[in-house]
């Protein structure tokens, strides 16, 4: 049973934790409103209305305008210290009080402990993005212009420490698996970055017969990746293939300005077509989109990121699958800038090996089966026009590569599918 002078504890605890927050709420806005300023207002805000991210560099926190970012953060911080004790207050006035005597009181206290360890996690964790910055960590600020979010991100640069941390050194043996684990035949790349190079490597065949049952097709007139008329031209193609195949077809993009541009531009004369265009992004959420690709055999899927990987499209639901473009990160991205300066050569080393990873994982979404048939096009330039472009199609299981023209795109996937049959 509480006791009147717990009671009155416990009041003034709580009067003294909302206090606390309300002030924290105000200061807290008041810190995002000088990051969003220092980070972003000297720059042009040009992100077509997606996220924008802005890594926090030495340089950056180095900049005259910084210092009202520490301040603001000093102060918060105070806060979120007040808020603490608050709370730590809180849990103290109501120790000793048997669970019995009040209803929901074990999950009430569990609920303030909980969240006076996550205000500590907090403050830790925006108090080394903003001024006090790990050696192997990359820090970057994004900010959502239509809905005005701001949010500080923190990740590891190396994840090798992590993992021997935690997994490989607490582990007798360790067994990792996967289609895509090997980028140009070795696994170099996935080793150094996953910091288990001593270790033994093996490659398993794949049980399917890709030779009989995957074409490739490379449209060698395409421009050059951001060339005028590219775009139009990878719209156009994938307007073909899809009538070609009568739907049944998934068309990747490396952005969401792109598969945006190309869902606006096909749409109306494939839905003319009876096609039904999905875009993610646009059409429900990608769970809903893949089941609405199924559901409709005559449907082409528009998709980036989680598209690439991930999802399952046996038999005859997926037949034409096109690469709008080589998978390469973009370069403005933080956690890709910051894990790429540890190589020597970071395009060679670290861009075109996660691409090729990336690209075979793409691939894997139209052979799922011993059974399925379909053609992959590729509408990247780069794949035939550049050296490290042969390294994307050697990183496939052996099968017959074709290239031609734009416009014998949809000779060649009527022919394969037919022969298919």
């Amino acid at each position: 049973m509480l006791t009147e002078s717990r009671k009155e504890s416990a009041r003034e605890s709580v009067s003294l934790a909302l206090l606390a927050a309300q002030r924290l709420r105000e200061e807290v806005s008041g810190l995002f409103r000088t990051v969003s300023q220092e980070v972003f207002g000297r720059r042009t805000r040009s992100s077509g209305g997606f996220a924008m991210d802005r890594r926090l560099t030495d340089e950056e926190r180095a900049a005259t305008g910084w210092k009202s970012v520490e301040t603001a953060w000093e102060n918060a911080e105070i806060l979120l210290w007040d808020l603490s004790r608050a709370l730590s207050g809180l849990v103290t006035a109501m120790e000793g009080i048997e669970a019995d005597d009040e209803p929901g009181y074990e999950s009430l206290v569990s609920d303030v402990v909980s969240n006076a360890q996550n205000l500590d996690t907090l403050r830790s964790q925006a108090g080394e993005c903003l001024v006090n910055p790990a050696e192997d960590g990359v820090y970057w600020i994004r900010e959502v212009p239509q809905s005005s979010d701001i949010t500080l991100n923190s990740a590891p640069i190396y994840v090798g420490d992590l993992l021997e941390d935690t997994l490989y050194s607490k582990k007798e043996t360790v067994i990792m698996t996967s289609a895509t684990l090997s980028a140009s035949g070795n696994f170099d790349h996935v080793s150094g970055r996953l910091g288990f190079s001593d270790s033994r490597h093996v490659f398993l065949g794949s049980p399917f017969d890709f030779y009989e049952s995957a074409l490739i097709y490379v449209p060698r007139d395409m421009p050059q990746p951001n060339a005028p008329g590219c775009q139009q031209r990878v719209e156009d193609l994938v307007m073909e293939a899809a009538t070609a195949a009568e739907g049944r077809t998934m068309a990747l993009f490396t952005s969401y300005a792109a598969l945006r541009a190309t869902a606006d531009a096909i749409r109306a004369p494939l839905t003319r077509s009876g096609i039904q265009v999905l875009a993610q992004g646009a059409d429900g959420s990608p769970m809903r989109i893949a089941d609405r690709f199924i559901e409709n055999p005559r449907s082409v899927l528009l998709g980036t990121s989680s598209f690439w990987e991930g999802v399952d499209f046996a038999g005859d639901a997926l037949t034409v699958l096109i690469v709008a473009r080589l998978p390469f990160s973009v370069p403005s991205d933080p956690v890709f800038q910051a894990r790429g300066e540890r190589y020597a050569n970071s395009f060679n080393e670290y861009a075109v090996p996660q691409a090729i990873i990336r690209f075979r994982q793409g691939f894997g979404r139209l052979i799922r089966t011993s059974r399925d048939r379909g053609v992959a096009v590729v509408l990247d330039s780069r794949i035939t026009g550049r050296r490290y472009g042969r390294e994307f199609i050697k990183s496939l299981p052996e099968m017959r590569v074709t290239d031609g023209k734009g416009r014998g795109v949809s000779t060649t996937v009527k022919t394969w599918l037919e022969y298919s049959r």
